[in-house]
């Protein structure tokens, strides 16, 4: 193969008089930038002409463009000329400019005529993409009203609010037939989850059967769709469709994250693995500033990152039970972290109030009382523990706080936020000063949310923090992990019994006392 360069001419007018009549794009249309879809670059002083190298490694390619929503009814002409290395750019340049004049081995023309979106949507897709059982096979249609013939790409995702990438994986499609206007190719073969299908226009079909694997939790999946009606260097960015189906199975599991803040004040985001013997990956920047706290704790077990495919944004309710997080300043101010799901694990915090220097103990409850909001639980000087129940507004997340009892200040450390009983009501652990480690049960009720407590066992005073962490070991039971004074941090995987809580502790690994908080 020949290097040099591919030089495209655009104009709005038909390229058959002197060069660079007529120059430019139809409204509503832009070149997609260098690097983004392609290598093409516009040339300076020149008004729409690209030129797109073509070397050994990167093979010809046509200029991207993006056609807006709004773009009217209009013709795009384009010219091209192929410039060898070393040739002369500006006769390739002109020769492009007037591709409609003369055409050779090396040069063309060619047009495009932009659509309205209105014209666009006349081309439908419609699902029929029923649900399945884990370890089943179930069949999937779509059915195309297509007036432009057209490229249709479509495969199968996580749905909006599900982890990425979920069990995607565990799926496969099979037994593809297509009606005789699509051309779908032989992806599946390869175990691909999406196609890319060329479809004439008139009513078509694509038939194929979707089978998952066994033992799958429940899980959200789009089928989504695109279809270009231009050639492959013009899209619509906005012109798809998708049509969600479930697939039954037990509830599903997240992976939990632990974060841990160092001596500088910086925020440090562990992302949970689901496995006992490597339960974190290494470790992420997750913020910093957090040195200005003297109390930090999280509301409820922090989870790994829902995902939001088609530019939603989630719900208050979907936002819930993953992880917020509050902070104690120095001045008796608390500040609330609400938990989001892009990048860092916490959007700007909120003030909720001053005077709380009075609590020596701050720990997040979990739902305490069932309401789908997450809790927090305080401790005063004089003993008395407190209930601040969350109310799921951003400006005020508390309510007015309920006195759950006094003696609470025979304990040094309090831990709760997660289900360690199995009955799906959040428990707390307290350690009193002898190394005793004491499981008080959820009740669900907020008026006495805790019953009677119950001995798990002594020589706890071992360690100098505890930390409730949720599902860490992909078991459906909470987890809990504790770091000793030479900095080993240990975990505790649940049993989901309340009478024997934990089985017996694994080493994670040493160097944790870098961290004066454990979240």
């Amino acid at each position: 193969m020949v290097e040099g360069d591919l030089i495209y001419a655009l104009s709005t007018k038909p390229l058959t008089s002197s060069g660079g009549d007529g120059a430019g794009l139809p409204e509503g249309v832009t070149h997609y930038p260098d690097g983004e879809r392609n290598k093409c670059v516009e040339l300076a002083g020149f008004t729409a002409v690209y030129r797109c190298p073509v070397t050994l490694t990167l093979l010809p390619i046509g200029v991207s463009f993006r056609v807006a929503p709004d773009a009217p009814d209009a013709t795009a002409y384009f010219g091209y000329a192929f410039v060898p290395s070393g040739g002369d750019l500006a006769e390739g340049i002109k020769t492009a400019q007037t591709a409609g004049e003369l055409t050779s081995r090396t040069s063309g023309m060619g047009s495009v005529t932009i659509k309205t979106l209105a014209h666009a949507a006349m081309n439908k897709v419609e699902f029929e993409t029923p649900s399945l059982a884990s370890g089943g096979s179930v069949h999937h249609r779509l059915r195309l009203q297509m007036v432009d013939e057209g490229q249709l790409s479509f495969g199968i995702t996580s749905a909006d609010g599900q982890p990425n990438p979920g069990p995607t994986d565990k799926l496969k499609i099979s037994n593809l037939a297509t009606s005789a206007g699509v051309d779908c190719g032989d992806d599946i073969a390869t175990g691909a989850l999406g196609l890319d299908c060329q479809v004439s226009p008139g009513e078509q079909t694509i038939d194929y059967t979707v089978t998952a694997t066994s033992g799958l939790d429940a899980w959200r999946f789009e089928t989504q769709t695109r279809y270009n009606i231009y050639t492959k260097e013009w899209h619509w960015d906005e012109f798809s469709a998708q049509s969600g189906f479930t697939m039954s199975g037990p509830p599903t599991r997240l992976n939990q994250r632990l974060l841990a803040r160092d001596s500088a004040g910086k925020l440090w985001d562990y992302r949970g693995t689901g496995k006992a013997a490597a339960p974190f990956t290494t470790r992420w920047t997750a913020g910093s500033g957090w040195n200005s706290y003297n109390a930090v704790t999280k509301l409820s077990p922090v989870t790994e990152d829902l995902y939001y495919y088609n530019g939603s944004t989630p719900s208050a309710a979907e936002l819930r039970g993953h992880g917020d997080a509050v902070g104690r300043d120095t001045t008796g101010h608390l500040w609330y972290y609400h938990r989001k799901f892009d990048g860092w694990p916490f959007s700007q915090r909120t003030l909720v109030g001053g005077g709380w220097q009075g609590y020596n103990m701050i720990t997040g409850g979990g739902d305490v009382n069932g309401d789908q909001n997450t809790d927090l639980l305080t401790r005063d000087a004089a003993g008395v523990l407190w209930l601040y129940k969350g109310t799921g507004s951003a400006s005020a997340p508390f309510a007015a706080r309920t006195r759950i009892g006094a003696g609470w200040n025979t304990y040094n450390r309090l831990a709760g936020s997660a289900d360690l009983t199995g009955d799906a009501k959040p428990d707390l652990l307290a350690r009193d000063a002898a190394g005793v480690l004491w499981l008080y049960k959820g009740t669900g009720s907020a008026s006495a949310p805790f019953a009677a407590r119950t001995r798990i066992g002594g020589g706890w005073n071992t360690y100098n923090t505890i930390s409730v962490i949720g599902d860490l070991t992909y078991d459906r039971k909470s987890d809990f992990v504790a770091r000793d004074s030479a900095g080993v941090l240990w975990l505790y995987k649940g049993t989901g019994s309340a009478a024997a809580p934990f089985a017996a502790r694994t080493r994670i690994g040493g160097g944790w006392n870098t961290y004066n908080a454990i979240l």
